[in-house]
Parts: C-alpha cells; sequence; structure tokens
C-alpha cells in the first residue's frame, strides 16, 4: 500500500499539493521524509525507485491548458474529457506531436 506513504508527506508539508519533490539528499528534511512523485519497483531484482517527474506541455493531467480549461470549464470539460477519446490529447497538443513523430516512419 504506496498511497498512504506518498499522500501523508503532501498533506503535512508547509506548501500542501504545490510540494516540489525531495530527495534523499535533499537539504530540506521535512518530518515524515523525502517527498517523492513515484515510487516505482521491479519483483525480480527487490528494487525500488523513488522518482521525479517533471510537467510536460503536453502532459494530459498537469499541463498547464488542461489545468486551465478545468477551471474555466469544470464539469463540461469534463463531460468532453470522458465523451471524446482524443480531447486531451488534441487540446494539449499531444496529437500533433504523435503524428510529427510517426512522420519519421520509425515504428
Amino acid at each position: 500500500m504506496l498511497l498512504p506513504q506518498l499522500i501523508e508527506p503532501i498533506l503535512h508539508h508547509p506548501s500542501g499539493i504545490y510540494a516540489g519533490a525531495e530527495f534523499c539528499n535533499s537539504n530540506e528534511q521535512q518530518p515524515l521524509g523525502i517527498l517523492p512523485h513515484q515510487i516505482r519497483g521491479s519483483i525480480s531484482q527487490f528494487l525500488q525507485m523513488n522518482l521525479v517527474g517533471h510537467a510536460s506541455n503536453t502532459c494530459t493531467a498537469c499541463s498547464s491548458v488542461v489545468v486551465s480549461e478545468y477551471r474555466n470549464r469544470g464539469l463540461d470539460f469534463l463531460i468532453d474529457a470522458i465523451n471524446h477519446p482524443t480531447y486531451l490529447e488534441n487540446i494539449t497538443g499531444l496529437t500533433d506531436l504523435i503524428n510529427s513523430a510517426n512522420s519519421f516512419g520509425l515504428g
């Protein structure tokens, strides 16, 4: 159960949900330890990695376009995202990025 371990430090961090990721060698230590963006693991190697992700302007979850649309349109935005499978990809430019990559014929 990793969710409690990821959410608890965020809830107690002075910056809350706006807290940046922290590493084990970070100078700023929080009472509940480091604050990774995600935890990934490998069962075959018994390995656990704390990862940091950086926002992308084509991210369908956290890009400024998506956040702005949600704030401005609320439920209508969610309904469009649910009813139109490529809606988020289209508004973030991810569709254009994928088409551009496909034009190289690498795949």
